[in-house]
């Protein structure tokens, strides 16, 4: 019985997953999803873009990965229920189911999870791989002491996923120390792997160059826009609720001690530390979820607490109202209208595209990308002007496709 009632929660979760994955799809692909799957060399490391190049060949390929995604992160919750079982943890005292549901709740009406689940971007990623190392925090000490060696693997997967995975190492040691390794076995297991993704990115010029290009970027707004933009990453991450409630279990809450969760304090630290100095893009939001989760556990770990459940009102009517502001978009850009257009047209050559374009044109198109020149237009199949096309190209033997939000001219 209690099998069948698991399975019927896991296919209501499965059906927001595939809800999100299509809200997603309704914007189409992304500059930055698209460079993800086009397995473009940068920013981030090779691991989960190389997966994705590997589909290229499916025609479905963008909603396979919107739903795998999507997926991941819903069902992603079940750690946090495990997580959240003081009898796996090893705590004397069984909880309470009340507070067990609002440490799930932080996770799953997180504004940042609503509204990323289903992008192909790395931080959502990121964000459940976290997650994943808060839940092993929780395993029992034996369990742990026998697998050091998937701990490392995991962590090798994590910083070969995104740089940013590089700041939970706090976690990644206190996984390692509690499993009874020394101090000498848990620097080699994080360590050796940071020193191959050193050498990896010594040998990807693009990664350095677009690091150095922006790395004071997110200061150039000046500092009051910099805390504003951080504010807001922070309340969309825990659509503010989960987060107050979440910092101050990170900050001030453990059950065992009065000086708290060191790596979990650190590691939320250097997240924070991360996201300030940063652009600030709004799927940063999602890094501070996971956190917030394991913040929540400390503030209601063995403990009774009578009014979870007007909490846990609180947080759907914030989730609802940060959702609805933060939604992703809906209508789609003119690049994929504008590349159908021209594959309708039925000419062979290169695609040229003067004006500002990122890589979802790249994306969309079967055909080469230039920059637009008049002299390459002799070879073109079809020229874009974003922008008024200056100097303006002969456009005898050329004729404007229409009904396009963008001018597009396709060769005779």
């Amino acid at each position: 019985m209690r099998l069948k009632k698991e399975w019927a929660i896991a296919g209501a979760l499965e059906l927001l997953a595939v809800t999100l994955a299509n809200w997603q799809a309704l914007g189409g692909v992304r500059t930055d999803e698209a460079k993800y799957l086009l397995n473009i060399p940068y920013p981030h490391p090779p691991f989960i873009r190389s997966l994705m190049s590997m589909t290229e060949q499916f025609a479905f390929q963008e909603f396979l990965w919107r739903l795998l995604l999507a997926s991941l992160m819903i069902q992603a919750v079940w750690l946090v229920w495990d997580m959240t079982n003081p009898e796996r943890s090893g705590a004397k005292s069984k909880g309470h189911l009340e507070d067990r549901i609002m440490v799930c709740a932080g996770w799953l009406l997180s504004s940042a999870v609503l509204t990323q689940a289903g992008s192909i971007t790395m931080a959502p990623i990121l964000a459940v791989q976290t997650l994943v190392f808060l839940w092993m925090r929780t395993r029992p000490v034996d369990d742990a002491s026998r697998r050091p060696a998937l701990v490392g693997l995991w962590w090798l997967t994590t910083i070969f996923t995104s740089y940013p995975g590089v700041l939970l190492f706090p976690l990644v040691w206190d996984v390692l120390r509690r499993g009874g390794r020394s101090r000498q076995e848990a620097a080699l297991y994080i360590f050796v792997p940071v020193a191959l993704l050193a050498l990896y990115t010594l040998t990807n010029p693009i990664a350095i160059a677009i690091m150095v290009v922006h790395h004071n970027e997110g200061m150039g707004t000046g500092l009051a826009a910099q805390a504003m933009g951080f504010g807001r990453l922070w309340l969309i991450g825990g659509s503010a609720v989960a987060s107050v409630v979440g910092t101050w279990g990170i900050v001030a809450c453990s059950p065992s001690s009065r000086s708290g969760d060191r790596p979990l304090l650190l590691a939320f630290l250097f997240m924070c530390v991360f996201v300030f100095f940063s652009i600030t893009p709004r799927y940063y939001a999602i890094l501070f979820t996971p956190l917030f989760a394991g913040g929540l556990w400390k503030v209601f770990h063995a403990r009774r607490h009578p009014h979870v459940f007007p909490l846990l009102a609180c947080l759907i009517s914030t989730s609802a109202i940060f959702t609805w502001f933060v939604q992703p978009a809906r209508v789609p850009g003119p690049a994929r209208e504008t590349m159908q257009a021209i594959d309708a047209a039925k000419a062979s050559g290169s695609i040229l595209i003067f004006g500002t374009f990122g890589h979802e044109w790249q994306y969309e198109s079967r055909q080469e990308i230039r920059r637009y020149r008049p002299e390459f237009a002799k070879d073109a199949a079809a020229i874009v002007c974003l922008n008024p096309c200056e100097p303006m190209f002969d456009t005898s033997g050329w004729r404007r496709l229409p009904d396009l939000s963008v001018e597009a001219w396709a060769r005779k």
